[in-house]
């Protein structure tokens, strides 16, 4: 799997739209998986995420793990190459994702 997108979400459900949203065409074509994880803030990101981002995997803390906590428990279970920690209230432009892979690989 070429890359493995973490975005720790807390009460941003209208943001996590967006951005699941631009990663529909940010992705397009690469072998990448998209995990959020919801720091219990039980605000309605389940239903966003299903309904934007279909095959993204949800995960549902039962406390707040913190920003590192949450990515680090995320982490634990991507398969990507490389991980891409987002923020919610990032919204990504097409060509990003894979001109980072490209970068990375060229080192």
């Amino acid at each position: 799997m070429d890359i493995s997108v973490i975005i720790v979400n807390w009460r941003s459900a209208e943001y996590l739209k967006a951005c699941l949203a631009s990663l529909r065409l940010a992705l397009d074509g690469l072998h990448a998986e998209v995990i959020v994880i919801d720091n219990a803030s039980h605000d309605g990101s389940a239903e966003a995420v299903r309904a934007t981002c279909p095959g993204a995997t949800f995960i549902q803390s039962k406390e707040n793990l913190g920003f590192a906590g949450a990515n680090n428990a995320a982490a634990c279970g991507a398969h990507g190459r490389t991980l891409l920690f987002l923020n919610p209230d990032t919204e990504v432009e097409p060509p990003a994702v894979r001109r980072l892979l490209d970068a990375i690989d060229g080192n």
